[in-house]
């Protein structure tokens, strides 16, 4: 969890970039996301702490919650995309795989 958040985390330019943009929607819902996220940090996970076992959540459950909804629903993407990639690198190993043998059938009928 505390890894995932801090990745998150370096996206607190895109606030920046939305504002820019003039897209002050965005910048709300990232703001909404990222204080939850740092509120969690603050309140209960610590910085640069590994934890071992149970914590005491301390954060307001609507803090946690949506933090947790965020994190599970970027996770839930992640393994999507992950999914989506793999089955593109097998697609890619079966292409290669007919590559291989159809050149080797026609290198073995030059030889021949």
């Amino acid at each position: 969890m505390y890894q995932h958040i801090l990745v998150r985390l370096t996206g607190l330019n895109d606030v920046n970039l939305a504002v820019d943009k003039g897209d002050f929607q965005a910048a709300n819902r990232l703001c909404d996301e990222f204080a939850d996220y740092l509120r969690l940090l603050h309140d209960d996970l610590g910085w640069g702490e590994t934890t071992q076992g149970a914590i005491e959540l301390r954060a307001p459950a609507e803090v946690v919650r949506r933090a947790l909804i965020q994190v599970r629903g970027r996770a839930e993407a992640e393994d999507r995309l992950e999914a989506d990639e793999s089955a593109e690198l097998e697609a890619s190993r079966r292409r290669n795989g007919l590559v291989r043998e159809t050149c080797s059938q026609v290198l073995a009928e030059l030889d021949g």
